[in-house]
């Protein structure tokens, strides 16, 4: 199994693959971010009690252990796509490497929703509870972005008809999640970046960066990952 490596075996083995191990990558990654927001969960227990915090703190762990499971389905998504292309069954394997984001994406929305209604009730790690917020936010995005990748390589209508919708419903779910833009400091707001509304005014510069990025730039990656993933 790819996740029985230790951490750096298995960085290792990703980057020593001949093709991009994007599933494997944001399946580990979200489990990683998973498994520390179960432990900011954790860590609650001795101030707001074990009944508190039990099932939330067993359902991160259930859906850690489902997104290892995804990770190790996806590194052997590879071999099984070419025996099927080659038994000619090529949409079936479009279809499975195109539902395995869509199952990524749902447990670290999953994931990331339960801990965005912890918020409230979080007096110990609160920092830590955000970050595992941040992270699971950004995996979830990065799974979008694989399926809509492969929905590029292979844009036939039974794929496009299939998992367009799931891609939609995917965003807006993603766009429910609100990691706050400033956590409270310990050593006092930034005067320069945060007014007392909270709200963090960003210089012109940046916001026209960002604009580019987001205008031009996805799509260079995009193109980058289409044409690494149409190597396989």
């Amino acid at each position: 199994m790819l996740t029985d490596n230790a951490f750096r075996d298995l960085t290792a083995h990703i980057a020593g693959q001949n093709t991009a191990m994007a599933g494997a990558v944001i399946a580990a990654s979200a489990a990683l971010a998973c498994s520390l927001g179960e432990a900011c969960v954790r860590l609650n227990a001795s101030i707001l009690g074990e009944a508190a915090i039990g099932s939330l703190a067993e359902r991160l762990a259930a859906i850690r252990t489902q997104l290892l499971t995804l990770a190790d389905e996806d590194g052997a998504a590879i071999i099984a796509f070419a025996a099927l292309r080659a038994a000619g069954k090529t949409l079936v394997g479009q279809e499975q490497l195109c539902q395995a984001p869509i199952e990524i994406a749902r447990r670290a929305l999953e994931a990331a929703a339960s801990l965005q209604a912890f918020r409230p009730s979080i007096q110990l790690a609160q920092d830590d509870l955000e970050m595992a917020i941040v992270l699971l936010a950004g995996a979830v995005r990065a799974a979008t972005l694989l399926l809509d990748s492969n929905l590029r390589l292979w844009p036939e209508p039974p794929l496009l008809a299939r998992f367009d919708p799931e891609l939609a419903v995917l965003r807006a779910e993603a766009g429910r999640i609100h990691p706050p833009l400033d956590v409270p400091a310990a050593v006092g707001p930034d005067p320069a970046h945060v007014l007392a509304d909270r709200e963090r005014h960003v210089p012109p510069g940046a916001q026209q960066l960002v604009g580019d990025l987001q205008a031009g730039h996805v799509q260079d990656v995009l193109a980058v990952v289409g044409h690494q993933r149409g190597t396989i």
